[in-house]
């Protein structure tokens, strides 16, 4: 639950972005202690040092609370309108939580690379805790980027095949109570754009699929990517030329957006989370990142959730998507 520190203007945009950095760290080690725990469950083996791994996990959750909690109260002591001095602990508190994270993570990887060595590679323990390192690493490499969230949202162009969005999922397409399909018709195409930022979008709908449809048992998300021309005229937009763009369509089985609360899903605090279970600011961030982008996002699910993802390519034609 967030609380605004000033009733009347709300958040500021750096604030709400160091807040939705903490949420976005807890379900990053959410989801690799649900795979810890998933090994731990099915273990013949009592001394297997994955259960040191797994407090280990739980110590990270305990201080990432302790740590919001200290900012808190030394955003308390100052006057309501100093939003400088509030940003600027809220940032530190983000850097020293993402930094405390990544390095408890290291340790956690020598243990279970250690541990996986007890084990021939065509044991049950080995392709477990094989999963369990790869999981590891891509939330190590997903806790980097979300520090830039610390200086606002700042968008870093490079090259890369768009097949690299979605790698994530290929090597471990069943997630908690879901399984993701995907559908990369363009995965050879070369993008010029913010790699990092797109992933974090694409795996922010994941966490809230899952979030949102805890007791489906039989979860599909499907992720399409392939390439348009335009915006589809439905949309409410102003083009002025020919543009292409990278399409990403995201869709799951689950009970989906209620059509009263389409209009505002992309606002800030606005959740249809269970209470507790989310902030109303991934949406919002995700939409924030995007419009840096020059991109637009819709959802339009009947059944279940369907987001789409307009990105533009870059070319030699300046176009202006407003939205």
């Amino acid at each position: 639950m967030v609380t605004l520190i000033d009733s009347q203007s709300g958040l500021s945009e750096i604030e709400m972005l160091n807040q939705g950095m903490h949420h976005k760290i807890a379900n990053e080690i959410a989801i690799l202690k649900s795979i810890a725990y998933d090994i731990l469950e099915f273990s013949q083996n009592e001394d297997l040092p994955l259960s040191s791994i797994v407090q280990d996990i739980d110590y990270i959750f305990s201080q990432i609370t302790c740590r919001k909690t200290e900012g808190k109260l030394k955003i308390a002591e100052i006057p309501h309108n100093d939003y400088e001095k509030k940003s600027a602990i809220l940032s530190q508190t983000a850097h020293d939580i993402s930094d405390f994270v990544n390095k408890k993570l290291a340790v956690i990887k020598s243990e279970a690379q250690l541990a996986i060595l007890q084990f021939q590679p065509n044991t049950p323990h080995y392709k477990d805790l094989n999963k369990f390192l790869v999981q590891l690493e891509l939330t190590q490499a997903a806790l980097d980027d979300l520090k830039t969230m610390n200086e606002g949202i700042v968008i870093k162009h490079h090259n890369f095949l768009v097949k690299k969005l979605f790698e994530r999922w290929e090597t471990n397409p069943k997630i908690q109570h879901a399984t993701i399909y995907l559908d990369i018709r363009n995965g050879n195409q070369e993008f010029k754009g913010d790699e990092e930022k797109i992933k974090s979008a694409i795996q922010e709908l994941v966490e809230n699929s899952l979030k949102h449809n805890p007791d489906k048992p039989d979860l599909e998300i499907h992720i399409t990517s392939k390439d348009v021309v335009n915006l589809p005229e439905s949309r409410d937009y102003n083009i002025s030329s020919e543009q292409k763009y990278l399409l990403i369509e995201f869709a799951d089985n689950g009970k989906g957006v209620p059509d009263d609360k389409k209009d505002w899903i992309f606002q800030p605090l606005k959740t249809t989370s269970p209470r507790g279970k989310g902030n109303g600011l991934g949406l919002f961030i995700i939409r924030k990142t995007l419009a840096k982008m020059n991109a637009y996002i819709h959802e339009s699910g009947k059944n279940g959730v369907k987001f789409e993802i307009f990105i533009p390519y870059e070319n030699d034609t300046h176009t202006t998507v407003n939205h």
